[in-house]
């Protein structure tokens, strides 16, 4: 009959049944309280190796004599137990994000190990009953994604999808990469060249009117443009191109001179 850790636990005590048989942490409340309980005598089990050689799910586990209680000596002496390998189960509709959550929670919580289990030695992809899925099956062989060892889980699951749409994109901007520093050279070039056509509106003025009349007229303009042009902004490698064009606005004023 199957009654629950606790009504079993219960009855076993009361001498209402024989025999109960718990698949429980050992190191669990209602184990612990049967162990030290004057009632009841923990059994070995009989043949445990070939149980685990017929049923693969099956572990043949070694309860050393005192190792529960070494001064009540608990138990009275070394038992040959058989407990199954615990396993994460989930339906095949959860989000593909959270397997490997729970797999690395699972695996911080359980690192340790306790009193049969070595360290790191659970959660395992060994000894299923259920197919192992994709992504556990990827946690195991390469560990969590990259991004969630560094960064938030929603960050690095944001991150996860969209590189399977960054690597067309770049594969797109690639070609505006190669025409970035021309698009940069023609930009900052600009900030210059476009003087030289008020540079050259007043040339033309000049060679077509009398300046001798209004002299003052046109060097108030060069002396505008100069203004101007002191006060563009430029990085150190388009200086030369800077500089032409205030050599030119002196060339032209004294050509004007002249």
């Amino acid at each position: 009959m199957s009654y629950s850790s606790q009504e079993a636990a219960a009855k076993l005590v009361n001498g209402d049944i024989d025999v109960a048989c718990f698949v429980a942490n050992p190191q669990s409340k209602t184990i612990m309280e049967l162990l030290h309980s004057k009632n009841v005598q923990l059994l070995g089990i009989d043949r445990a190796e070939a149980y685990a050689m017929q049923y693969k799910y099956l572990h043949v586990l070694n309860l050393a004599e005192g190792v529960i209680d070494m001064v009540r000596n608990i138990p009275s002496e070394d038992r040959s137990l058989v407990a199954p390998t615990g396993q994460l189960v989930a339906r095949s509709d959860l989000h593909p994000a959270l397997i490997g959550l729970l797999l690395q929670a699972a695996e911080e919580v359980h690192y340790q190990g306790g009193l049969f289990g070595q360290e790191g030695q659970f959660p395992t992809p060994h000894f299923l009953d259920f197919q192992l899925s994709d992504e556990a099956r990827r946690f195991y062989k390469h560990g969590p994604p990259f991004f969630q060892r560094y960064l938030p889980f929603w960050i690095a699951n944001f991150l996860s999808r969209m590189k399977i749409m960054l690597l067309p994109l770049l594969a797109l901007l690639f070609p505006l990469f190669k025409i970035m520093p021309a698009i940069y050279k023609w930009r900052m070039r600009s900030r210059i060249y476009r003087w030289y056509a008020e540079l050259e509106d007043i040339d033309s003025a000049i060679n077509r009117d009398h300046p001798a009349k209004d002299i003052a007229h046109y060097t108030d303009r060069l002396d505008a443009l100069e203004q101007k042009v002191c006060h563009i902004s430029v990085p150190l490698s388009f200086s030369e191109e800077l500089y032409q064009l205030r050599l030119h606005i002196n060339l032209l004023r004294g050509k004007l001179k002249k």
